[in-house]
Parts: structure tokens; C-alpha cells; sequence
């Protein structure tokens, strides 16, 4: 029998491993992030762990309560579960869109479900990114990593006169 460190009194002895400690809080420091499920535990684990990172978080346990909340917070990020209570996420994802029309969050779809199907209804709700759950908080990062290196490559291609 193998009794995991934390119980044999690791934390007490301070080397247990922090799950952000790879992750530079400073990269995320300043930007919004919107979480949106219903399922409590799960919400709050993430958003300690996204703030541990640096984000200011938002939070909401569904999705009237996150359209509510969206347009002051004004997120970088919306990081939305699919199967919500009255709304879906899929139709979250296009309402949030129409809050804000000179330029959403990134959105990236958190879902239960990852065949090819589900992803291009993501896509086509306009979700950047199909996490499948449970979700790996390593992959989560690599995920909000490159949205943020999309969002400082700069757009505008045009050439410039010299």
C-alpha cells in the first residue's frame, strides 16, 4: 500500500508542489478572465487557480448571470462551460459576441464532450478553443498562453511606406 506525501505530512514539511509554480504569474497579471459553470467545485477551483496565475476573475454560475456581469468586467477571456442550465454555451458564446461587437473576449468552450462534431459547433459558436473536461490545468494554460500571444501579434498587415 502507497499513501500519497501530502498524508504522510509533506505539506507540513513545505515541499509540496505547487500545480501553478511552472507558470509565470506576471504573464497574466492585469488581464480579465470570465468563468462561467455550474458546477461549484469545479468553479472554484479553477478560479483560485487563475488567480494564483495573475488573473483578475470573474465568475458566474450561469449563464444570465454572466451577461449580466460581462459588460463591466469587460473580460479578455470568457472561458465557458457547454452544458449550462436555461442557456447552452454555444448560444452564450453568441450572445457575449453581440455584447460586444467592436471586439468579444477570446472564448474557449469547456465541454464534456470533444468528438469532431462538438468542436466545430464550438467553432461555430465562435469559441476559439475546445477544452474537453475534465480539464487539465496544464493544457488550460497552454491555451490562455496563446491567446494572449494572438492578442499582442499584431493585426494589421498592411504595408507600411518608407
Amino acid at each position: 500500500m502507497r499513501l500519497p506525501r501530502l498524508a504522510l505530512g509533506a505539506e507540513a514539511a513545505g515541499d509540496v508542489p505547487n500545480p501553478t509554480a511552472s507558470h509565470s504569474e506576471a504573464a497574466f497579471s492585469g488581464r480579465r478572465i470570465l468563468l462561467v459553470d455550474d458546477n461549484a467545485d469545479l468553479r472554484d477551483a479553477m478560479s483560485f487557480l487563475l488567480a494564483d496565475l495573475g488573473f483578475e476573475v470573474a465568475v458566474a454560475c450561469g449563464p444570465m448571470e454572466a451577461l449580466a456581469l460581462a459588460p463591466g468586467f469587460r473580460p479578455d477571456v470568457a472561458l465557458l462551460d457547454i452544458g449550462l442550465p436555461v442557456m447552452d454555451g454555444y448560444r452564450l458564446a453568441r450572445e457575449m459576441r453581440r455584447l460586444f461587437p467592436s471586439g468579444p473576449p477570446r472564448l474557449v468552450a469547456m465541454s464534456g464532450y470533444g468528438q469532431p462534431s462538438d468542436r466545430l459547433r464550438s467553432a461555430d459558436a465562435g469559441f476559439e478553443r475546445h477544452l474537453v473536461k475534465p480539464v487539465a490545468f496544464d493544457e488550460l494554460v497552454e491555451v490562455l498562453h496563446a491567446l494572449q500571444a494572438m492578442d499582442a501579434t499584431p493585426t494589421d498587415t498592411q504595408p507600411t511606406a518608407e
